[in-house]
């Protein structure tokens, strides 16, 4: 009877210990999501995002979802980055191969979360990348390799930026206009992502500067023949330098995937 009264105990203990665990590793899935797949030829805008309780976003952003939803027009590819760009590790690219279907095709997602007061944007991400694995039957394996792309570096005559502590309490922002984008607030490494676009190659940071930015940068004039290169430019306005790297990045390798019904 002992023994038996021994047993239970170390069951209920193990089951006690245990099942936090097992909750705790329980996928976190959206409460309502739709998938749709979009027309080419009228879709006017893509883009989106996943609005957790700690989202900043920028002055003027288009596309901003009510809160605890995701609502994302982009291919599969770029839904993939969106959703696992934030778990892998830090410094690397994260690329996508798969069928040519996965950049083609554009599909609407949204997504919400059942506590939408509550919901953090980490949260929402873990969500879509749960409802990416079950409506498209997604399974894939990682292989890392190195990609041309740039370092961002202080230029030898030192930054021409100067740190903002951000004592009024905002945080971070970055916002776009016709001749080009102002930072407040804002970390260098998250300028060098933005330069992955206009420099045509993936930017890591390798400033060693840790501090934020306020700060201005202008994009050169495609229309003027004379205006600097974006290299130049960066090096002008901001004391700052792209140098040629070989950067490591993490492909997701599709193996196996599958269109969605849409509803």
């Amino acid at each position: 009877m002992k023994r038996m009264a021994l047993t239970l105990t170390v069951f209920f203990l193990t089951v006690s210990t245990l099942l936090p665990r097992l909750m705790a590793s329980a996928q976190l899935e959206f409460d309502v999501a739709t998938i749709k797949l979009q027309d080419p030829r009228t879709l006017r805008l893509a883009g989106g995002s996943c609005h957790g309780i700690d989202t900043v976003y920028p002055p003027n952003t288009v596309l901003v979802p009510p809160l605890g939803r995701c609502l994302i027009t982009f291919s599969l590819s770029s839904l993939i980055t969106a959703a696992y760009a934030s778990v892998i590790e830090p410094g690397r690219v994260l690329k996508v191969a798969g069928p040519a279907w996965v950049d083609s095709d554009f599909w609407q997602v949204e997504g919400k979360a059942e506590n939408t007061a509550a919901t953090r944007e980490a949260e929402l991400k873990e969500m879509l990348r749960t409802l990416l694995m079950e409506r498209f039957q997604l399974q894939f394996h990682h292989e890392m390799k190195e990609v041309p792309g740039f370092a961002l570096v202080v230029a030898k005559g030192g930054l021409k930026i100067e740190e903002d502590h951000g004592e009024n309490g905002e945080g971070p922002s970055m916002r776009g206009g016709p001749t080009g984008v102002i930072y407040r607030k804002t970390p260098l490494s998250r300028f060098a992502n933005f330069l992955s676009g206009p420099a045509d190659g993936p930017v890591i940071d390798k400033t060693g500067v840790t501090g934020t930015f306020s700060f201005t940068f202008r994009f050169p004039r495609p229309s003027d023949p004379d205006a600097p290169s974006i290299f130049t430019a960066i090096q002008e306005q901001l004391g700052l330098r792209l140098e040629p790297l070989k950067v490591p990045a993490d492909f997701i390798v599709i193996d196996h995937v599958e269109r969605p019904t849409p509803n």
